[in-house]
């Protein structure tokens, strides 16, 4: 096993240092857990690179345990950032272990868990974007949900093509634009159904449907019954109770 400098680094001198971490336990594992959770992904690097500094100067640590320490800092890792199922980090994740097991140099491994690293916050910072995105697309159809909404106006509205923001609005909420859409409207229509005064092609209009034809249909085929049959079931049930 070599350092940087192409020293030989023997198990001659054993001294687990990394075990007798500081009293401030800034690079312990308990303390990058903390702080991992706590999404301070600032100061997680931090101590990634100050870690890293320490073990490449410290000459007296056997490799065999810098590779095991670097193995659970980086399952340490893996584990946190797998909460967030991305496919490009579990695949880069496998690669990352190799280096770990094999490489000569402690650079080659820093550099490796620092790249998995930063790619990871990426990924979450892309991810945060995206559910902001979604969150204010929610935000709009539920207090316009009667106005003419469709993807692609929303997608202009947030300045994304209709592609992608359809598949980012799927990944974040399970259901595709239109899906949704449908299933807040309708469920405003079951609401509004309660008010016997109000006739069914209001409703329609009140809900974003200018034509109470399809407005049925949808509303049978989402619920099973149409508007009317509805209502009739809810008057039914309040004179039963």
């Amino acid at each position: 096993f070599y350092s940087e400098g192409g020293k030989i680094i023997t198990n001659s001198a054993l001294q687990n240092k990394w075990d007798k971490i500081d009293s401030k336990r800034k690079l312990s594992m308990e303390y990058l857990s903390s702080i991992l959770y706590r999404r301070d992904y600032a100061q997680v690097y931090h101590c990634l690179r100050e870690q890293g500094e320490e073990l490449m100067k410290n000459h007296k640590t056997s490799p065999e345990a810098v590779r095991e320490w670097y193995q659970k800092l980086f399952l340490l890792l893996l584990h946190y950032f797998s909460d967030y199922k991305q496919e490009k980090l579990i695949e880069k994740a496998s690669s990352v272990m190799e280096i770990i097991m094999r490489a000569p140099l402690f650079r080659d491994i820093l550099e490796a868990i620092y790249g998995f690293y930063e790619s990871a916050v990426q990924e979450i910072a892309n991810m945060d974007i995206m559910q902001d995105v979604v969150n204010e697309v929610i935000d709009y159809i539920t207090h316009h949900y009667e106005e003419k909404i469709t993807l692609a106006s929303m997608a202009e509205k947030v300045y994304l093509s209709e592609n992608y923001l359809g598949k980012i609005f799927k990944r974040r909420t399970g259901e595709n634009f239109n899906s949704y859409l449908t299933e807040l409207r309708i469920n405003i229509a079951k609401q509004k159904l309660k008010n016997p005064n109000m006739k069914i092609y209001q409703i329609a209009e009140d809900i974003g449907f200018q034509n109470v034809g399809y407005f049925t249909q949808v509303f049978k085929k989402v619920t099973g019954s149409s508007p009317k049959e509805y209502r009739q079931s809810i008057a039914e049930h309040d004179f039963e109770l």
